[in-house]
């Protein structure tokens, strides 16, 4: 039968959405990225210090997502590197 106009457009429009959804993931992960640097930065600011706040930081993780990414927020040692690596 081929690979008819209704097919293509099937095709087109399925990586297309397949597309959009890895970006808007990949948005919201930036997100809670900058998320945790507005934590961090607030923190800091109230007079924390920043080995305490990442350390309450890695806990608050561990119990809330159970050391897992899920589809809009990432991994709990990928927000930790990146909160340590931020200045």
């Amino acid at each position: 039968q081929g690979f008819g106009r209704k097919q293509l457009v099937r095709f087109l429009d399925g990586e297309l959405q397949a597309e959009a959804a890895e970006v808007a993931r990949r948005l919201d992960h930036e997100a809670e990225f900058a998320a945790d640097r507005r934590g961090l930065s607030y923190a800091l600011a109230q007079g924390h210090a920043r080995p305490a706040i990442v350390a309450g930081f890695q806990r608050f993780l561990e119990v809330a997502t159970d050391g897992q990414a899920s589809s809009s927020h990432p991994a709990t040692l990928e927000r930790l590197q990146r909160l340590q690596d931020s200045q």
